[in-house]
């Protein structure tokens, strides 16, 4: 190196910088300990090779969004109808035929790898309709992990265990080390302690360390502009390897791709950085949601949850340059209230839904009291008083429940068809109002990868010993099965594992 290079400190051709060692050596480094990077481990020490973990998250708080999610999963009655099925979720995001047979192939098979590792399964139904029951193929299988993905992901980080796999909490990746010449996947530098850490990858490295749902710089730039969202899922998922593969060549795909929960409650969510979410299931009682002006705008009953259709609380008024259904509230009385916490432990019946109740950041008072005193939940002697302490427009709230109410009446909701069985009059004081947030369970785009699940660069070859799975460069391009990511994260998981640890090692 030239006098000049080595005052530049420009990388050796092994990717380290001028007169850098190697801190950590290991065949494959998988960065992120969730599911898929759980199953990538697990199966590349499998194949022979050693292997190291990098996990961003405190040793009590790994697992990623499997750890977090309710472990169900949605599976092709078949094969052939998986293509089918796949083929018509992707909606022309997908082109690799390769990659769809192999997605539909190996999501099959995710539940037989699982009984092997004994994971305790429920198989809840039999070729039902999918989420798009009109897409072809679109039939499948529900099956469940006893206890949701906290267990699963539980089970699985035994397996690494046991194995003696090496997991190295608290190290995010920061930039992959890549030899300027063959652009092949050296080694990563990671950030241990606040120190450097250089880590080689003798055969190669498994990106696994989720989306960019807590990145609000990605959100707007991606998403939606100008708006501000909570998130489910685990707060360590922050667009690092995004960044990462990016900066290494790769190509990006399916970044405006996300999925939805229902509404969080802010104040908490912001406290926490994680969702105090509202049931997953429609509520019963004298509620609405209402915009700034207080005027309803969506049907209440309506669950957010991988919702593909309009979304009001996005929708931009052109004419006045704003989200006027942004942010939204929930307005109640009191017999609500008493009803139970409008943040419930569990929602579809498991514990492990979000990450707020998995890791039990905070439990929620049963008759929501606790909140109404931390200020969290706004409380109005009428509903005058509540508009103005929650700077909603006083008159149009009003209006709207006095509306709502003769809605409950007669016994039907001309505006936004909400159930009848639904509504109850709001008419016990005191009154109370909350701010609600735009909720997201995961976000889908990353790193392109093929079928072998090596990351594609930008002029779509791929980048010699660099592997993508799980929620980093998902399938997933617009249309989602609910109940997909979790088996995806395992599928991919595992065939990256294998991939990476059949490469000739470079020194």
């Amino acid at each position: 190196m030239s006098g000049k290079n080595a005052k530049n400190g420009l990388r050796q051709a092994n990717g380290l910088p001028s007169g850098q060692g190697w801190d950590v050596e290991a065949d494959v480094v998988v960065v992120g300990f969730g599911g898929a990077g759980a199953a990538a481990a697990i199966e590349a020490h499998d194949a022979g090779a050693e292997v190291v973990i990098l996990e961003k998250a405190p040793p009590n708080r790994p697992g990623g969004n499997t750890g977090c999610c309710a472990g169900y999963m949605l599976v092709p009655s078949s094969i052939s109808e998986g293509v089918d099925y796949y083929r018509a979720l992707a909606f022309g995001t997908v082109s690799d035929e390769q990659l769809i047979y192999t997605m539909a192939k190996e999501i099959v098979g995710v539940p037989d790898w699982l009984k092997q590792l004994n994971v305790p399964l429920v198989a809840d139904g039999r070729e039902m309709p999918g989420t798009f029951p009109t897409l072809p193929g679109s039939r499948v299988d529900q099956i469940s992990v006893t206890g949701g993905g906290y267990v699963a992901f539980n089970i699985l980080a035994e397996q690494v265990k046991s194995r003696g796999i090496r997991v190295l909490c608290e190290t995010p990746g920061e930039r992959l080390l890549q030899d300027p010449s063959t652009m092949e996947i050296h080694g990563i530098l990671g950030r241990q302690n606040n120190a450097a850490s250089y880590i080689k990858a003798r055969r190669g490295i498994v990106l696994a360390c989720g989306g960019y749902q807590n990145n609000a710089e990605m959100l707007a730039n991606f998403n939606y502009p100008g708006l501000s969202f909570c998130h489910s899922g685990t707060p360590y998922n922050t667009g690092d390897g995004i960044t990462m593969a990016a900066a290494a060549g790769a190509k990006l795909w399916h970044m405006a791709s996300f999925e939805l929960m229902n509404f969080a409650i802010k104040a908490p969510s912001d406290l926490f950085n994680c969702s105090a979410t509202l049931p997953y299931n429609p509520m019963f009682g004298s509620y609405i949601f209402v915009n700034r002006y207080g005027k309803r705008f969506m049907p209440e009953s309506r669950r957010l949850g991988h919702y593909k259709g309009d979304i009001e609380a996005g929708n931009f008024d052109h004419a006045h340059a704003e989200y006027p259904n942004m942010p939204p509230y929930l307005i109640f009385d009191e017999t609500f209230r008493k009803q139970g916490p409008l943040v419930p432990e569990k929602n579809l019946g498991a514990q492990t839904l979000t990450w707020m109740s998995v890791h039990k950041l905070y439990r929620w008072s049963e008759d929501n009291s606790l909140e109404v005193e931390k200020g969290w939940i706004v409380k109005g002697d009428t509903i005058g008083e509540l508009a103005e302490k929650l700077g909603i427009e006083a008159q149009g709230l009003a209006e709207t429940v006095e509306k709502f109410n003769a809605h409950c009446e007669r016994g039907a909701d001309p505006e936004f068809a909400r159930r009848p069985k639904s509504m109850s009059p709001i008419q016990s004081a005191p009154f109370y109002g909350t701010e609600l947030g735009l909720n997201i369970i995961n976000t889908q785009g990353g790193p392109a990868h093929n079928a072998g699940c090596q990351v594609i660069g930008v002029n779509n070859a791929p980048i010699p010993r660099l592997y993508a799975a799980g929620e980093l460069g998902s399938f997933f391009g617009h249309l989602y099965q609910g109940g997909s990511n979790f088996p995806e994260a395992l599928a991919f998981g595992r065939i990256a594992g294998k991939n990476a640890a059949r490469e000739v090692p470079w020194g």
